[in-house]
């Protein structure tokens, strides 16, 4: 299963949500961040949305470091 494919609505907006943020900021966003700016009620449900694009090769961060989350995009063509 390709990125293009495995890729919802939902994690779609976060994926473009990132790209915003940390063009905006030059860094990433919190999980308290994500939560806020997609409406998202918990911080599992957050990072559960992150998982599933890691997965999928979509982003990539440092578990133990704060910000350190990038978006790979490989094999997803991001618009807007």
């Amino acid at each position: 299963m390709t990125a293009t494919t495995a890729v919802t609505d939902r994690q779609l907006e976060l994926v473009r949500f990132l790209v915003r943020y940390a063009a905006e900021h030059h860094y990433a966003p919190t999980i308290r961040e994500i939560c806020e700016a997609l409406d998202v009620a918990s911080p599992n449900a957050a990072k559960g949305l992150l998982d599933r694009l890691a997965k999928n090769g979509l982003v990539t961060w440092q578990p133990s470091m704060s910000r350190t989350l990038v978006v790979t995009g490989k094999g997803l063509e991001l618009v807007g």
